[in-house]
């Protein structure tokens, strides 16, 4: 065991003199192998503990691509997002109605934390993404730690996370977690570490311009009309309803009131504010 600790410090100091210029290097991801992992969980200099959120719109650039993501202004900063207006409008309108317009808008929080793979240290410090399983584990331990406890993220009594995936379990049985108590390590291999932790908006690059977001948006909307009205034909062929024992229409949706006037929702400017305010007012006269 006194082995093992020792070549573990010895790889530590050997990455410490291997940092000389951090700042050239890019941003790295952690992946979960089959089987067994070890990695050390690092607190963020500038927040002290190692839980970075971002959120997200997913799967409005492509479909098929969900991990190619829009940065929401308005979750990460407080700013304003036209996507999560739009989404709001679309609820206000016709919630149930709307909801397969609204639900792929809505904003969707990621999960990060800075890590060392103790498996692979030389690798540095790597930003490990994961779901609500982990986040779920992570959360309980902070919940029951005792008053003379530190948290497993501590770096004077540092606890090596052990995290065996199994790929091909159901969605909650991927992840299981456990933790052991690691040796203290020498201050100047966390300040190398340190220095190399960004901030998660330089790691998590994909904003877009209030522009780039309209027109991203009136893409996504467009084709939402498209597949919608094909499936409202199909349907309408399937089930056709005698007018005399029609029942009487809810509010019409978006799509709806765009099918009974056979022409497209169109996405103008509008003054100074938002081109996407064009579609709200149509929907109000």
């Amino acid at each position: 065991m006194a082995t093992k600790n020792n070549s573990l410090q010895e790889a530590l100091e050997r990455l410490s003199k291997m940092n000389a210029n951090p700042r050239k290097q890019n941003a790295k991801y952690f992946q979960c192998k089959e089987g067994r992992n070890d990695v050390l969980v690092l607190p963020t200099a500038k927040d002290g503990h190692p839980f970075a959120e971002w959120w997200v719109h997913k799967a409005l650039i492509d479909p098929s691509k969900p991990w190619i993501a829009v940065a929401c202004d308005k979750h990460n900063d407080g700013g304003e997002c036209v996507i999560c207006d739009m989404a709001q409008t679309l609820k206000d309108q016709n919630f149930k109605g709307n909801e397969a317009i609204w639900k792929p808008l809505e904003a969707q929080k990621e999960m990060y934390s800075p890590v060392v793979d103790l498996n692979d240290i030389d690798a540095g410090v790597q930003w490990w993404s994961y779901g609500r399983s982990i986040s779920g584990q992570f959360e309980t331990w902070l919940r029951n730690i005792e008053e003379d406890e530190k948290p497993f993220y501590d770096m004077l009594a540092p606890q090596k996370i052990i995290v065996m995936y199994d790929k091909n379990a159901a969605p909650k049985d991927k992840y299981k977690l456990d933790r052991k108590n690691l040796k203290p390590l020498d201050p100047e291999v966390y300040d190398e570490w340190f220095a190399t932790i960004k901030p998660i908006d330089e790691i998590r690059n994909n904003r877009k311009s209030a522009d780039e977001k309209e027109e991203i948006l009136g893409n996504y909307i467009k084709g939402k009309e498209k597949s919608l009205k094909a499936m409202s034909v199909e349907t309408a062929k399937k089930t056709e309803t005698p007018a005399a024992t029609a029942k009487p229409t809810a509010k019409k949706t978006m799509v709806e009131e765009a099918e009974e006037e056979e022409e497209e929702v169109v996405i103008t400017p509008k003054k100074k504010s938002s081109k996407l305010n064009a579609l709200k007012d149509g929907d109000d006269e």
